[in-house]
């Protein structure tokens, strides 16, 4: 009589150091406007290309305990999972939850964190986003080579109106196409996520319109004391040249790149901005960058930047005055002049 013996025996563990993990998406977003206290669940694939099994030795939230999200791999719902094993050309799933209250004003308008994974020694990632306070959210959902990813908010002939009720926050950058305009009532709050803006394309038009008590407000969506006064939080608002004349009264822009850049892209228009009782402060680059440009200026402080306060370039007329131009920057070692000025024509200064 013979005797045969079999065993199971799973295929051996892929050590190379080089192995990556394929991830059905690099972001999840979670874009659900929060209205009341809840949670809200998505989805992902972590994909094994390889022929062998793979062990993938810890996922974890980066943010640990203290995060908003929560996740569960294979089953196991915990902040770290460890040792998890993919068969070779297979997938798991992993599922992420993010529980906020919209109401609770002390948390940022724009919620972050990721999901670090290390399979023999690689250490990779995949980002989580959600939303975190009841707010108007406009995020970015076109892109075009070349240029950041926008939103059209106000489309050709197109009028939008935002108002004080609740803060706007932009997350990429929020576009005025030509003919439209972008109406801003006094008290309005506008919050830029990194490297966001502002954009009035050329013969669109903006109507910023505060007042000494209910300024209008553009600074960077990090609320937390220590982004209070830090620079470079944000891109800039650029504006072009407007089939009518661009205003801004009584506005607060801080903590940015640019504070406004002013470009005439193909051709003057006959028309120009008027700024007026407004405090431009805390950019790592310009305060006021122009090019080409029609500016009338009176009664706004222009202050600290790292580079120049103001830099009017490649021609145009400016009437500025009753403005100060003070630099105390301190984050940085600043080369440049206060003012820097190419072929301008000044009406006033």
């Amino acid at each position: 009589m013979v005797s045969m013996l079999f065993s199971c025996q799973k295929d051996p563990v892929e050590q190379d150091p080089n192995v990556k993990l394929d991830f059905s998406q690099d972001t999840v977003f979670f874009d659900t406007v929060f209205t009341s206290l809840g949670s809200t669940t998505q989805s992902f694939t972590i994909h094994n290309r390889e022929k062998q099994r793979v062990r993938i030795s810890s996922i974890r939230l980066a943010g640990g305990a203290s995060s908003f999200y929560r996740i569960n791999v294979d089953g196991q719902a915990a902040f770290e999972v460890n040792d998890i094993d993919i068969e070779g050309e297979d997938s798991l799933y992993v599922f992420c939850r993010v529980t906020i209250d919209p109401t609770d004003e002390r948390n940022p308008f724009v919620i972050s964190d990721s999901i670090v994974f290390e399979t023999n020694g690689n250490i990779q990632d995949v980002n989580l986003v959600a939303l975190g306070q009841n707010a108007n959210y406009i995020l970015a959902d076109t892109y075009i080579a070349g240029y950041p990813k926008f939103k059209v908010i106000a489309g050709v002939n197109e009028t939008t109106r935002w108002t004080a009720d609740r803060p706007y926050v932009i997350y990429g950058f929020a576009v005025v196409d030509s003919t439209g305009l972008l109406e801003i009532d006094r008290g309005t709050r506008v919050y830029f996520h990194n490297n966001s803006g502002l954009w009035i394309y050329k013969g669109g038009t903006i109507k910023a319109k505060g007042s000494v008590d209910a300024p209008i407000v553009f600074q960077g969506d990090r609320l937390e004391d220590f982004y209070k006064d830090l620079p470079g939080q944000w891109d800039r608002i650029w504006i072009n040249e407007g089939s009518f004349n661009n205003e801004i009264d009584y506005a607060i822009i801080r903590n940015g790149f640019i504070g406004l850049q002013l470009e005439t892209l193909q051709e003057q228009m006959g028309n120009q901005l008027i700024l007026s009782n407004t405090r431009i402060e805390n950019m790592t680059g310009y305060g006021i960058l122009t090019r080409f440009y029609n500016l009338t200026a009176y009664n706004n402080v222009v202050v600290n930047c790292g580079q120049y306060l103001a830099a009017f370039t490649w021609g145009g007329y400016y009437d500025v005055r009753q403005c100060t131009f003070a630099n105390y920057w301190s984050s940085s070692v600043r080369v440049t002049c206060i003012l820097l000025c190419k072929r301008l024509h000044f009406g006033h200064l």
